[in-house]
């Protein structure tokens, strides 16, 4: 068994892996990692069938000890709850030999590690080859995941911490402003102080961003069919197909948002292709096929697209992050930039 991945944050993650899977009764046969932006994630074979073994990255998230462990334990409740209630293909939670969710591993970094295990996913990724196929059969995922939060079958626990996954990072870095509740002056004043300093007419673009979205996710409210707690990352590297069925992995960023908002990270990273209008209408017409979409909900999901692009620029320039990975970033910001634009003058077909 061998692991051999760069983990900046981490400076001996084979022991700390080693340590982990001590706690899982399972023999494991062979480890591949298989990311390590945010969690370290890797693959782990076993006599009885593979799984996930993902190592909880600390240094970044500015929350205590303990309601880190409360948000991981939220996130894994939610889908033990999907994977119990559903038929959603959605990754399964295992408990370790002590029947937790969550294990903690103490490193010789005076550091403590929170691991947790999933069922392993197979499934092939799509990006370039996306078709409408593909996307309707995402629409369908997405409306049942939004009937199955809306239902109240998952009842959070009184300790069950999760945030608004729409929300705009603040000073501290955690969440302060989320849309109708909080000052739309305060977010716009702090926002133009971080771009402006990257560039004073990105500044004018941000604060002329936030107030329009503040003032139509206002109009739309926050009724039980609209708002609820939503996946809030469904892009095509956390979406795959196996045997013709979708699947959704990485529940990392589940939030409290409108049901929408997940529409905003689905399109957003489709926008700039040409057959985005496409793509779009064969989305919206999966999720039709099972739940209704509300009235005027283009005017509200360009709404939340424009929120998205204004996250995005917010990570790029809170987030500290390598060289190479920053130019990528710095990429990636023009690119919103450009979307906000369009936002704020009534423009392009979203």
């Amino acid at each position: 068994m061998t692991t051999s991945t760069k983990i900046t944050w981490l400076h001996n993650p084979h022991k700390v892996v080693s340590a982990a899977l001590q706690h899982y009764a399972l023999n494991a046969t062979r480890l591949a990692p298989m990311s390590s932006t945010s969690n370290a994630v890797f693959r782990v074979a076993t006599a009885d069938g593979d799984f996930t073994l993902r190592l909880h990255r600390f240094d970044e998230t500015g929350i205590e000890t303990t309601e880190w462990l409360k948000y991981i334990t939220s996130e894994l409740l939610w889908l033990q709850a999907l994977s119990r209630d559903t038929d959603l293909n959605v990754p399964h939670p295992l408990a370790n030999q002590y029947g937790e969710l969550v294990t903690l591993i103490d490193t010789d970094e005076d550091k403590q590690v929170f691991c947790s295990a999933l069922g392993w996913m197979e499934g092939r990724f799509y990006n370039a080859g996306l078709r409408p196929a593909h996307l309707e059969r995402m629409g369908e995922l997405t409306a049942r995941l939004h009937n199955y939060s809306e239902s109240g079958q998952f009842v959070p626990p009184p300790d069950f911490y999760r945030d608004r996954a729409d929300a705009l990072d603040g000073p501290n870095k955690n969440f302060e402003f989320p849309p109708m509740q909080s000052d739309v002056r305060e977010a716009a004043d702090y926002l133009n102080r971080l771009c402006s300093v990257f560039d004073a007419a990105v500044g004018k673009i941000v604060v002329a961003a936030i107030e329009q979205v503040w003032s139509d996710l206002g109009d739309f409210g926050m009724d039980n069919d609209r708002f609820g707690l939503i996946h809030a990352d469904i892009h095509q590297w956390n979406y795959m197909f196996w045997q013709g069925k979708p699947k959704l992995i990485d529940f990392n960023n589940v939030g409290y948002a409108h049901y929408l908002y997940d529409f905003s990270v689905i399109l957003n990273n489709l926008l700039d292709r040409d057959d985005y209008a496409v793509l779009r209408d064969a989305t919206l017409q999966g999720y039709q096929r099972i739940r209704p979409l509300p009235a005027n909900h283009r005017r509200y999901m360009r709404s939340l697209i424009a929120l998205r692009n204004l996250q995005l620029i917010q990570w790029t320039l809170i987030w500290p992050v390598g060289s190479l990975e920053r130019k990528q970033r710095w990429y990636d910001v023009e690119e919103s930039l450009r979307h906000l634009r369009l936002y704020v003058a009534n423009e392009g077909d979203w």
